[in-house]
């Protein structure tokens, strides 16, 4: 959530500059991919919690998607693609 004001602007000045921030916040988003031992719980309304790294990448993750197989040789594993911010994120009139 980033709240922003800006006094001064029309309804519609302050829906395009709402999205115009929203473009420049998501343009610098952090992404994740990770081959993991696969479960039945993760799905991608869940959330991700990356700590440890004592880097900026120990944050949130939303995931996009989560794709598990099953294989002799690496057995059941899932591939999975987040990213630090909401894919329900939108600009609120």
């Amino acid at each position: 959530v980033f709240p922003y004001t800006i006094p001064g602007l029309t309804p519609e000045q302050a829906l395009q500059r709402a999205q115009t921030l929203l473009r420049e916040i998501t343009a610098q988003q952090m992404k994740l991919s990770a081959l993991l031992p696969a479960d039945n719980i993760l799905d991608v309304t869940s959330v991700i919690k990356v700590i440890g790294t004592g880097t900026a990448f120990d944050q949130i993750y939303y995931p996009d998607s989560i794709i598990r197989q099953m294989s002799i040789n690496e057995g059941y594993t899932m591939s999975i693609c987040a990213k630090n911010h909401s894919p329900e994120s939108v600009v609120a009139p």
